[in-house]
């Protein structure tokens, strides 16, 4: 037997590829992510069943150690179990053909968080998450890590054009390879509110209007559809609302916590995300495809030159 809440129920394992272990592997929990409990929290073998993601994880019994995959919680995949707190880094990551038009003025927010390698020079560029035309920009929004005198800005495409903005100025060192995350929303007309790392939330006037996505575009995870400008690091979580997340909840989502989760804090307040792609979500055994909550009609990224970093 399965329920929906916080209570542990006797039943049998779902998607049990890897197995389980200890005492606990016939428990599950399901529940919305962010009630996942710790795993020392529940036995070991103990299985918790995102009713979000429709995903399943195992908990080890253990804290979560950095690096060591067998720790903390571990994902079931078709293949077995798999590390939770991992990265891609990307050749290309993206779905094409989506209906994407529901993402109009005021009903887009997104956060992305991600680990740069530390090696962006040049004046080059880096996509780390886009929705819409995500080859040349001219709809929705691109989001892009961009190399200047030895500092990272993160820079925006959006609009007829495309244009381009600097959201943000001098974000982190260009030799900086720790954890990020950062927030847009579309606001109105050309405003953007934006938050990077916790910072409270700013407003961004755009070069021009945002312009809505199309019934054909496309998602990018880390990556453009054509392959260019893919990033240089690992993009870990990213998630698309179909709504503005309030200014306190965009500044919750890029507060990172001081032992890394390497997931962004979805919560009661935000709500679950429409969209979300999360690295931990790729099985090696499936290298060209990846599993995402919300695409629309179900699609799958399709992945190439793909390669799985664990933390």
């Amino acid at each position: 037997m399965i329920t929906v809440g916080t209570t542990v129920v006797s039943g049998s394992p779902i998607n049990g590829g890897g197995g389980g272990g200890g005492g606990g592997g016939d428990t599950m929990t399901t529940d919305h992510s962010w009630n996942r409990p710790a795993p020392t929290a529940v036995d070991a073998g103990a299985r918790f069943f995102s009713i979000d993601d429709l995903t399943v994880q195992m908990s080890t019994g253990v804290a979560a150690a950095a690096t060591v995959d067998g720790s903390g919680w571990v994902q079931d995949l078709p293949s077995g179990l798999a590390a939770d707190r991992c990265g891609l880094t990307p050749g290309t990551i993206s779905a094409q053909s989506l209906d994407l038009s529901g993402y109009a003025l005021g009903s887009l927010t997104m956060a992305v968080l991600f680990k740069p390698s530390g090696t962006l020079s040049g004046g080059a560029v880096g996509c780390i998450g886009a929705l819409g035309d995500t080859t040349s920009g001219t709809r929705g929004l691109a989001l892009f890590l961009k190399e200047r005198s030895s500092v990272i800005d993160i820079i925006a495409f959006t609009g007829i054009g495309p244009s381009v903005t600097t959201i943000v100025t001098n974000a982190f060192s260009a030799a900086n390879t720790a954890l990020h995350a950062v927030a847009v929303a579309a606001v109105a007309g050309n405003l953007w509110r934006v938050s990077v790392d916790g910072t409270a939330v700013a407003d961004v006037a755009m070069a021009t209007a945002y312009a809505a996505p199309s019934t054909t575009d496309s998602v990018g995870f880390g990556s453009r559809y054509n392959a260019t400008n893919p990033f240089l690091g690992q993009v870990i979580d990213m998630m698309v609302w179909n709504s503005l997340v309030s200014s306190a909840d965009m500044a919750l989502l890029t507060t990172l916590p001081a032992t890394p989760t390497y997931a962004l804090p979805e919560s009661p307040a935000t709500g679950a995300a429409t969209i979300r792609i999360q690295a931990n979500r790729w099985d090696s055994a499936f290298p060209t495809t990846l599993r995402a909550r919300g695409l629309p009609g179900g699609a799958a990224l399709v992945c190439a030159s793909v390669a799985k970093v664990s933390f």
